[in-house]
């Protein structure tokens, strides 16, 4: 909608003409430019840090040196000492690969002292739970839930695998019973293709559709890139979380 390419697509653009795609995509990093204002913030950053390693001051330096320019911009998120007003209780899945790695993140982030992670067994889930439909009740995320329990559903290309139907179900009772318990669902979604990343509409096809019409994807995701933008990704998921 906004005219965005991949890298692979600009590079096909260049076919033609090998000279200019070596010259400019070969030993450079592009700086992907986002959408959401906290990763504009992060995109200007490299920017300048690109523009700085290209002057005659900084221009000697290895590409290592470029971590140690540490440029800062007043108010980023990335710097910013985010904390819980009260402990919260996270829970993930067993039947979610990914969702615990995710949660220690969070941990790491906003101090272990301030979240509690379980993790529900898959065989936890009675027989009859598996994949039923409770359309009647709807999820919702709010940063005010007076339990301070949150139920966090990692998605990426593996979440939903129809290669993998018994875990799936477990997984669907998961969510189903935190939504019933009335906890807030918190979903990351993963962007970065080296961690099973993948589009989100994706899900569409591929969410058991009990949870679909639950209204599951009605509130919105939070999308998880790859480095130097992933430690925004985190601060923006905890401040969901009310941080």
């Amino acid at each position: 909608a906004k005219g965005g390419v991949s890298i692979a697509d600009s590079m096909l653009e260049c076919e033609k003409r090998p000279d200019v795609r070596d010259y400019i995509f070969t030993g450079l990093q592009a700086v992907t430019w986002m959408r959401i204002q906290e990763h504009q913030l992060e995109s200007l950053r490299q920017v300048a840090l690109g523009v700085l390693l290209a002057t005659p001051r900084y221009a000697s330096l290895q590409s290592q040196a470029m971590q140690s320019l540490d440029l800062r911009i007043p108010g980023e998120v990335r710097l910013q000492r985010l904390r819980l007003p009260r402990p919260v209780r996270l829970c993930c899945s067993s039947a979610n690969p990914g969702a615990a790695r995710v949660a220690e993140e969070l941990c790491d982030r906003l101090g272990r002292e301030n979240v509690t992670v379980t993790i529900e067994d898959a065989a936890s889930i009675p027989r009859g739970d598996l994949g039923r439909r409770r359309s009647s009740v709807s999820f919702f995320f709010s940063q005010t839930n007076t339990l301070g329990h949150a139920f966090l559903l990692y998605l990426n290309s593996t979440t939903w695998d129809s290669a993998d139907p018994d875990r799936c179900k477990a997984l669907a009772g998961h969510v189903t019973r935190a939504r019933d318990r009335g906890e807030s669902l918190l979903m990351v979604h993963e962007a970065d293709l080296t961690r099973g990343g993948c589009e989100f509409g994706i899900f569409f096809q591929l969410t058991p559709q009990s949870l679909i019409d639950g209204g599951i994807y009605e509130q919105l995701a939070v999308t998880w890139f790859e480095p130097p933008h992933r430690d925004i990704s985190i601060a923006r998921t905890a401040k969901k979380l009310g941080a």
